[in-house]
């Protein structure tokens, strides 16, 4: 494989911090649990995966959790979904996460409300990270133990579906030896801890002793594209935008490349106040970073906004993801049963328009005002029945922009306020798509 390219300094990034005690609303979960994995489809609709077989579900936005298993001997380790139907939770049996053949999978295809296990290969070990691209061709992580008198083989693996899940073919394999000293042995990352697909071909994986790779070839060939030997396993989150622009999360703050991963810088550092463990982006320019604080950014990662940090408040735990969903919807999930909900950017707003309150028989989507616009401008749309609804922004040569809206709706009239900073000047397509019906406008931004 080869090695990674020293890292070298290409950006400026400003972080300023404030306690904004307003901009959190931390939820009840019902438990005291650690709480380490957090998937929404919309902003009602979610999932929170915990130690000890936690599984907690919400239909409301996270006004109230239900707790769905009761069974402490599973180990839930992710949770994917491709829409708002389709999605899988893997993890391993018995409470012992790393035994080999000891992995399941579970399938939804009616947003969690069932779920089936019956289908898949269940010869995998313990599955530590899932990603798919479509229903049907997605990758997931294995690690798993073989002990031996004096020492531990630990093996990780990466595997490759091409039928949702129910049968698996090895692609990626790495093994090392740990000897026992005593009755301790010096553990290190049993698994390879997250995986990112742009498309079919390019994808990304991090947590190998302190490594990043990534693959061309849809997963045949992986290539290191960063190594920090003390960062051990202490690599965990990871998103990229597109495919020169991503992060990874480190316990030694946040790297950033600009260069599909040529080289990277960290854009937020220093132990004891940016440790993260995730970062996710709900577009190119609006995402947060959790672990020690939560971060933010609106402007792609240039400048970063810390809500809150660990030195600075009471009863402060440590967060270990999180999910944003649009603009105004984000969670992160941590120690001691923590949920918090929060507004990722304070400039963007869904609003539900009051007014007549007769239906049409379709839905509409009005011409943006004003028009032309300098950044901002809002959008209006009508839906004549609750909808699953996304807005995106596209270019005049069909590049996408940003998405401003993925998620429920009611019926009504509803506005949307686009921030467009950073771009140039130029026509710009806004596609309102339901279940059946998909609108355009065209927005004229002029500096």
């Amino acid at each position: 494989m080869k090695k990674s390219i020293p890292l070298s300094i290409f950006c400026i990034v400003f972080v300023y911090q404030q306690l904004l005690a307003s901009e959190l609303n931390f939820q009840q979960s019902g438990t005291t649990k650690m709480l380490y994995k957090v998937c929404f489809i919309n902003q009602n609709s979610g999932w929170i995966l915990g130690e000890t077989g936690t599984l907690l579900s919400t239909i409301d936005g996270g006004e109230n959790w239900i707790s769905e298993n009761t069974d402490e001997s599973l180990t839930f380790s992710d949770i994917f979904f491709i829409d708002a139907n389709t999605g899988w939770i893997v993890g391993g049996y018995n409470g012992f996460f790393y035994e080999p053949k000891n992995g399941f999978i579970r399938q939804t295809h009616d947003g969690g409300q069932t779920w089936d296990e019956t289908a898949f290969d269940n010869s995998l070990s313990g599955i530590g990270a899932i990603f798919f691209i479509d229903e049907n061709t997605g990758w997931g992580t294995e690690g798993y133990n073989y002990f031996n008198s004096n020492s531990v083989n630990r093996i990780r693996n990466v595997n490759y579906t091409t039928d949702g899940g129910k049968t698996w073919v090895l692609q990626f394999s790495e093994s090392f030896e740990n000897v026992w000293t005593s009755d301790k042995i010096e553990i290190t990352s049993e698994t390879f801890h997250d995986l990112f697909f742009l498309d079919e071909h390019t994808g990304w994986l991090s947590g190998c002793n302190g490594a990043a790779y990534k693959t061309i070839d849809s997963g045949t060939n992986w290539e290191i594209c960063y190594h920090d030997k003390y960062l051990d396993n202490h690599w965990w989150g990871m998103h990229f935008t597109d495919v020169q622009n991503g992060f990874f999360a480190t316990r030694k703050g946040l790297l950033r490349t600009m260069d599909a991963g040529s080289s990277w810088d960290y854009v937020l550092s220093g132990e004891s106040i940016y440790s993260f463990e995730a970062v996710q982006f709900c577009n190119k320019n609006i995402g947060a970073a959790v672990g020690t604080s939560i971060s933010m950014t609106k402007d792609g990662g240039f400048t970063w906004k810390s809500i809150i940090d660990k030195e600075s408040a009471e009863n402060w735990n440590q967060l270990w993801d999180v999910c944003i969903v649009d603009a105004i919807n984000a969670w992160a999930v941590g120690d001691g049963g923590t949920i918090i909900k929060f507004l990722p950017d304070e400039t963007t707003a869904i609003h539900e328009r009051p007014g007549d309150t007769t239906l049409p028989d379709h839905i509409g989507l009005y011409q943006n005002y004003p028009n032309p616009f300098n950044p901002a401008t809002t959008i209006q749309f009508v839906l004549n029945r609750p909808e699953f609804v996304t807005l995106n922004i596209y270019n005049l040569a069909g590049q996408h922009i940003e998405t401003l809206l993925r998620g429920h709706l009611t019926a009504g009239e509803h506005d949307a306020i686009w921030q467009s900073d950073g771009l140039p000047s130029g026509i710009y397509i806004a596609r309102l798509q339901t279940t059946d019906e998909v609108k355009m406008i065209k927005l004229a931004l002029q500096k």
